[in-house]
């Protein structure tokens, strides 16, 4: 069966108009089928994607780290070398505190990096990480009310972090489904009896089972004797649960269609109180297809930190034009990350360019932090 056909009612006569809920029925196919297609599509071209990143953020993301490990090594070299005031002194050395933990936060730390942290901080880094870690474990085990994980052996400070909020988010999770089912509790004590689901529930819910047990019926494959034919069948048996246990009506009556089950005109003749029933499962169908797409891209963007790819706006062409707009703005980056370092590698004395550039760098890690506040 195509995942990109549809089902179309006509009028019953030329002369007549199609009925409100039919013609939703029209559309509703129409955008599943329309759904269906662009996640194919997302889905052919997400390996490109990746590929695309790799070769071109993937390649800027290196310089720009590499360039920004160079600056913390010159930085390091003003600290040893050149004479400044007790000041400017601690506020160059904060500055390369927060490059080398920004370094860290993407890459592993080297035994380079480590002995310059070492050799600048008051406290060494294994000393702060371990800070780090009992600062963080103290606060998930304050808000989740009871004690959390130790640190695994070999496990790093990025995972044991992961690893901490995860948990945190669960517990919060967990108190939050507490708190629903005790309201719950409370609003069915209070009514006499049971609340029947809607009408219009049930409707849908029973059209579903109908068109399911129909084609189960003619379907299934125990009671097919040809080793060919019952192979075929288990194939669209498999096709027929999957579909049901999404709620796929679309689905369902395209298999009715295509094992000649149903024909055009069963659909035509369909009555309003089937056709609005069928409708409402469309429409969660084809709020379904759609989620599906965007979570998907959702975990793309994710993957590779590129911005959210609304898959009702953009198009797979403006995926494209976004990697290389991010690309040409790290590369800009690099570029001024290299006059940074030939600036600070030409430094011999304390001056005003060096006391504005370390200005500049504490400036842009407050706005950071802020950022990260709000």
């Amino acid at each position: 069966m195509s995942e990109l056909k549809t089902i179309r009612l006509v009028p019953q006569k030329a002369d007549q108009a199609l009925s409100p809920e039919r013609k939703r029925f029209n559309t509703l196919g129409k955008q599943i089928a329309k759904a269906r297609k662009d996640r194919l599509s997302w889905q052919s071209k997400l390996p490109d994607f990746r590929a695309e990143c790799i070769n071109t953020i993937g390649t800027a993301r290196k310089s720009y780290e590499k360039t920004r490990r160079e600056i913390a090594f010159a930085m390091g070299r003003i600290l040893d070398q050149v004479k400044l005031s007790q000041e400017l002194h601690d506020d160059l050395t904060q500055c390369l505190m927060d490059c080398i933990q920004s370094l860290t936060e993407r890459s592993p730390m080297d035994d380079e990096l480590k002995k310059l942290f070492d050799k600048h901080s008051s406290v060494t880094f294994d000393q702060f990480n371990q800070a780090q870690d009992d600062l963080a474990k103290s606060f998930v085990s304050e808000l989740a009310g009871q004690r959390v994980d130790e640190k695994r052996e070999g496990e790093s400070h990025d995972d044991y972090m992961d690893r901490l909020f995860d948990h945190l988010r669960e517990e919060v999770n967990l108190e939050k489904e507490r708190r629903q089912a005790e309201k719950a509790a409370k609003v069915k004590s209070k009514k006499t009896k049971p609340a029947l689901p809607k009408q219009e529930e049930l409707n849908a819910q029973n059209a579903l089972k109908e068109v399911f047990r129909k084609l189960v019926s003619a379907v299934h494959p125990d009671r097919e004797q040809n080793p060919k034919e019952r192979a075929r069948k288990t194939e669209l048996m498999q096709e027929i649960n999957r579909a049901y246990a999404n709620n796929e009506l679309m689905t369902l009556l395209l298999l009715q269609l295509e094992i000649e089950q149903v024909d055009q005109s069963d659909f035509e003749e369909l009555a309003s109180e089937k056709l609005n029933a069928y409708n409402k499962l469309l429409a969660a169908q084809l709020k379904r297809e759609r989620q599906a797409t965007q979570e998907e891209l959702d975990r793309f963007s994710m993957e590779n930190n590129l911005p959210r790819i609304n898959t009702q706006v953009m198009k797979s062409d403006d995926v494209r034009a976004v990697i290389k707009h991010i690309e040409y703005a790290i590369e800009e980056e690099v570029e001024i990350l290299l006059d940074e370092l030939e600036f600070l590698y030409g430094v011999k004395k304390s001056s005003r360019q060096l006391k504005v550039w370390i200005y500049h760098q504490l400036h842009a890690m407050q706005e950071s932090l802020e950022d990260f506040d709000g």
